[in-house]
Protein backbone atom coordinates (compact mmCIF):
# COMPACT_ATOMS: atom_id res chain seq x y z
CA UNK A 1 0.00 0.00 0.00
CA UNK A 2 2.52 2.46 0.82
CA UNK A 3 4.90 1.27 -2.29
CA UNK A 4 1.54 1.90 -3.92
CA UNK A 5 1.12 5.33 -2.83
CA UNK A 6 4.72 6.66 -3.26
CA UNK A 7 6.37 6.14 -0.22
CA UNK A 8 9.96 4.47 -0.36
CA UNK A 9 9.81 0.93 1.28
CA UNK A 10 11.95 -1.94 0.36
CA UNK A 11 10.79 -4.37 -2.38
CA UNK A 12 9.81 -7.40 -1.37
CA UNK A 13 11.50 -10.67 -2.87
CA UNK A 14 10.16 -13.53 -1.55
CA UNK A 15 7.31 -14.40 1.59
CA UNK A 16 7.06 -18.21 2.82
CA UNK A 17 4.48 -17.77 5.22
CA UNK A 18 5.05 -21.58 6.55
CA UNK A 19 8.10 -20.53 7.80
CA UNK A 20 7.25 -17.05 8.53
CA UNK A 21 9.65 -14.96 6.25
CA UNK A 22 9.95 -12.33 4.54
CA UNK A 23 13.23 -11.17 2.45
CA UNK A 24 13.42 -7.44 1.29
CA UNK A 25 15.70 -5.98 -1.07
CA UNK A 26 18.45 -4.14 0.70
CA UNK A 27 18.66 -0.20 0.62
CA UNK A 28 21.95 0.72 0.15
CA UNK A 29 22.58 4.21 1.87
CA UNK A 30 22.47 5.89 5.55
CA UNK A 31 20.56 5.17 8.22
CA UNK A 32 19.15 8.69 9.74
CA UNK A 33 20.68 7.59 12.84
CA UNK A 34 23.77 8.47 11.42
CA UNK A 35 22.36 12.20 10.28
CA UNK A 36 21.18 12.48 14.04
CA UNK A 37 24.29 11.42 15.43
CA UNK A 38 25.99 14.25 13.46
CA UNK A 39 23.82 17.00 14.05
CA UNK A 40 24.10 16.07 18.34
CA UNK A 41 27.11 17.71 18.73
CA UNK A 42 27.18 20.83 16.07
CA UNK A 43 26.13 24.48 16.44
CA UNK A 44 24.90 24.61 12.97
CA UNK A 45 23.33 21.94 10.75
CA UNK A 46 24.83 22.09 6.76
CA UNK A 47 22.07 22.64 4.41
CA UNK A 48 22.04 19.37 3.28
CA UNK A 49 21.61 17.96 7.03
CA UNK A 50 18.78 20.42 7.43
CA UNK A 51 17.49 19.49 3.56
CA UNK A 52 16.86 15.72 5.12
CA UNK A 53 15.40 16.83 8.06
CA UNK A 54 12.40 18.54 6.57
CA UNK A 55 12.44 15.55 3.85
CA UNK A 56 11.89 12.95 7.03
CA UNK A 57 9.39 15.25 8.36
CA UNK A 58 7.59 15.19 4.83
CA UNK A 59 8.12 11.45 4.59
CA UNK A 60 6.01 10.93 7.69
CA UNK A 61 3.49 13.43 7.06
CA UNK A 62 2.95 11.71 3.48
CA UNK A 63 2.64 8.49 5.77
CA UNK A 64 0.12 10.20 7.77
CA UNK A 65 -1.98 11.50 4.83
CA UNK A 66 -2.65 8.02 3.80
CA UNK A 67 -4.31 7.64 7.38
CA UNK A 68 -1.00 5.26 8.15
CA UNK A 69 1.01 4.93 10.92
CA UNK A 70 4.76 3.23 11.14
CA UNK A 71 4.47 2.16 13.85
CA UNK A 72 8.07 1.64 14.83
CA UNK A 73 9.18 4.82 13.52
CA UNK A 74 12.51 5.25 15.09
CA UNK A 75 15.95 6.96 13.47
CA UNK A 76 17.33 3.23 12.40
CA UNK A 77 13.95 2.63 10.58
CA UNK A 78 14.33 5.41 8.04
CA UNK A 79 17.55 5.02 5.53
CA UNK A 80 18.45 7.87 2.93
CA UNK A 81 19.46 5.75 0.05
CA UNK A 82 22.06 6.68 -2.43
CA UNK A 83 19.63 6.91 -4.91
CA UNK A 84 18.01 10.27 -2.89
CA UNK A 85 15.07 8.52 -1.53
CA UNK A 86 14.14 8.19 2.41
CA UNK A 87 13.12 4.67 2.66
CA UNK A 88 10.65 3.64 5.66
CA UNK A 89 12.12 0.01 6.74
CA UNK A 90 11.02 -2.39 9.42
CA UNK A 91 7.23 -2.01 8.83
CA UNK A 92 5.76 -4.68 10.89
CA UNK A 93 4.31 -2.52 13.61
CA UNK A 94 2.35 -0.02 10.47
CA UNK A 95 -1.17 -0.05 10.41
CA UNK A 96 -3.91 2.02 9.32
CA UNK A 97 -5.82 4.28 11.69
CA UNK A 98 -3.48 4.26 14.12
CA UNK A 99 -1.83 6.86 16.51
CA UNK A 100 0.12 9.60 13.92
CA UNK A 101 1.30 11.47 17.20
CA UNK A 102 3.06 8.07 18.05
CA UNK A 103 4.93 7.98 15.25
CA UNK A 104 6.51 11.87 15.47
CA UNK A 105 6.74 11.41 19.31
CA UNK A 106 8.60 7.96 19.07
CA UNK A 107 10.88 9.39 16.16
CA UNK A 108 12.14 12.70 17.98
CA UNK A 109 12.68 11.41 21.74
CA UNK A 110 14.56 8.23 20.28
CA UNK A 111 16.43 10.64 17.88
CA UNK A 112 16.81 12.88 21.65
CA UNK A 113 18.42 9.85 23.39
CA UNK A 114 21.65 10.61 22.01
CA UNK A 115 22.54 13.76 23.37
CA UNK A 116 22.86 15.07 26.55
CA UNK A 117 21.73 18.64 25.43
CA UNK A 118 19.17 20.62 23.19
CA UNK A 119 22.11 21.82 21.28
CA UNK A 120 21.92 24.39 18.43
CA UNK A 121 22.44 21.69 15.80
CA UNK A 122 19.83 19.33 17.26
CA UNK A 123 17.02 22.05 17.41
CA UNK A 124 17.68 22.59 13.82
CA UNK A 125 17.17 19.27 13.04
CA UNK A 126 13.78 19.54 15.22
CA UNK A 127 12.68 22.63 13.66
CA UNK A 128 13.60 21.35 10.49
CA UNK A 129 11.82 18.21 10.94
CA UNK A 130 8.49 20.27 11.99
CA UNK A 131 8.73 22.43 9.07
CA UNK A 132 8.89 19.41 6.70
CA UNK A 133 6.31 17.39 8.54
CA UNK A 134 3.78 20.76 7.60
CA UNK A 135 4.03 21.11 4.48
CA UNK A 136 1.42 18.66 4.43
CA UNK A 137 0.73 17.26 7.90
CA UNK A 138 -1.64 18.39 10.43
CA UNK A 139 -0.33 20.41 12.80
CA UNK A 140 -2.67 18.77 15.75
CA UNK A 141 -0.29 15.65 15.13
CA UNK A 142 2.32 17.45 16.31
CA UNK A 143 1.05 19.54 19.08
CA UNK A 144 -0.61 16.09 20.01
CA UNK A 145 2.85 14.39 20.18
CA UNK A 146 3.80 17.17 22.90
CA UNK A 147 2.16 15.39 25.46
CA UNK A 148 3.87 14.20 28.81
CA UNK A 149 0.98 11.05 27.84
CA UNK A 150 4.00 10.09 24.67
CA UNK A 151 6.98 12.02 26.84
CA UNK A 152 7.09 9.73 29.80
CA UNK A 153 7.38 6.81 28.39
CA UNK A 154 11.32 8.14 26.98
CA UNK A 155 12.33 9.28 30.57
CA UNK A 156 14.01 6.61 31.05
CA UNK A 157 16.07 6.66 27.74
CA UNK A 158 15.92 10.02 26.77
CA UNK A 159 18.28 12.67 28.68
CA UNK A 160 15.58 15.41 30.15
CA UNK A 161 16.77 18.07 28.60
CA UNK A 162 16.36 16.74 25.40
CA UNK A 163 12.74 16.39 26.16
CA UNK A 164 11.87 19.53 27.13
CA UNK A 165 13.60 21.07 23.98
CA UNK A 166 11.94 18.56 21.69
CA UNK A 167 8.02 19.33 23.98
CA UNK A 168 9.18 22.56 23.39
CA UNK A 169 9.75 22.96 20.09
CA UNK A 170 6.20 21.17 19.33
CA UNK A 171 4.24 22.57 21.30
CA UNK A 172 5.43 26.03 19.18
CA UNK A 173 3.25 24.87 16.49
CA UNK A 174 0.40 26.65 15.25
CA UNK A 175 -3.12 25.43 15.44
CA UNK A 176 -5.90 26.76 12.68
CA UNK A 177 -8.49 28.26 14.87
Amino acid sequence: FLAENGIPVPEVVSVSIPDRMLIERFIDGISVLDLISETMNKELLTEVQEHWASEIGRLIAHVHSLNVVLGDCKPENLIIGNDGKIYAVDLEQGERNGDASWDIAEFLHFSGHFGTRFSGGFRQFVKAFIKGYLTIGDPQTLRKAASVKYSKIFLAWTPMPMIQGIVEQLQQVKCPV
